[in-house]
């Protein structure tokens, strides 16, 4: 570690398992602050890392000094290089690590995935075949080693989305006990819907990468240029309620998987949660 400078708790775990909503409730806490942006890669990107730990001390300037200070970084997660990387930085760090029935945290991601535009496969069975990053995010045996082996273990706190699910009040309170911050902290995301994007349907795929492309675009002085060009024309007006037409948020009915992929995909993973059940001394049967 340079100088002064530390990090207290790093954030890390597979997609589609309730990260958002718990680095958005960390984050509404008077004694917590969080990077900028919230997942930097440091850890994760050679050439960030070689820039040293003042470079990465400038994600948090937006932090009081006497602020709780972390990150989320879910690529940390599968990075065993990343992970020596922080054990090398801040070997005192605290580390959270939320997972979700890994069968359903890979379906949640291809129906999140789809509905974005991101996935081309037609079922969920194909994307299977043809992405084994669906199955690989997971393994949380293979990947929680790596930390269990380089950290301590009273500094990491695993979390289960379906606790969380079934009591947010109870897991918050943990984390914050965890944190060492005020547990009596009510987070006004308390309540929020967890994964919430699953339910939401992108009307117009195509249109869905023009609202991509039109945010790069006003990142330059040619693109504000053209913008400022279609409003004047009055074309912007009309792209504008395009967009929001687009991207409002309806309930959609999300495809289910069926009893065969189901079976399959739980093959990929008895193994792993049978070692994982041992590792971290729960009883994970729900999952299975």
């Amino acid at each position: 570690m340079e100088g002064d400078f530390k990090i207290d708790f790093i954030g890390v775990g597979s997609p589609r398992a309730g990260t958002t909503w718990l680095a958005t409730c960390l984050a509404e806490h008077p004694q917590i602050c969080l990077s900028t942006p919230t997942e930097t890669y440091f850890f994760s990107k050679d050439y960030e890392f070689k820039k040293g730990v003042q470079y990465y001390k400038k994600f948090f300037n937006n932090c009081q000094k006497d602020a709780l200070k972390g990150e989320f970084g879910r690529f940390y997660y599968l990075d065993e290089k990343a992970v020596a990387k922080i054990k090398e930085s801040f070997p005192e760090v605290k580390i959270l690590i939320i997972l979700r029935n890994p069968v359903e945290q890979a379906f949640s991601t291809y129906n999140y995935r789809k509905n974005k535009g991101r996935e081309s496969a037609i079922s969920f069975e194909e994307a299977l075949k043809n992405n084994n990053e669906y199955c690989n995010w997971g393994l949380y045996y293979k990947h929680l080693s790596k930390f269990l082996f380089n950290f301590k273990h009273e500094n990491i706190q695993i979390i289960l989305y379906e606790d969380i699910f079934s009591n947010p009040k109870h897991h918050i309170k943990k984390v914050f006990q965890f944190l060492r911050v005020d547990e009596n902290f009510i987070p006004p995301s308390l309540r929020q819907k967890i994964n919430a994007a699953e339910d939401i349907n992108f009307k117009i795929l195509a249109i869905n990468k023009v609202v991509d492309k039109r945010k790069s675009i006003k990142k330059n002085a040619p693109g504000r240029a053209i913008i400022k060009a279609l409003k004047f024309l009055g074309i912007n007006k009309i792209v504008q309620l395009v967009l929001r037409l687009n991207t409002s948020p309806q309930q959609v009915k999300i495809s289910n998987i069926n009893k065969q992929a189901r079976q399959k995909l739980y093959n990929e993973f008895k193994d792993d949660i049978a070692k994982l059940e041992k590792l971290i001394n729960k009883d994970l049967s729900f999952w299975k």
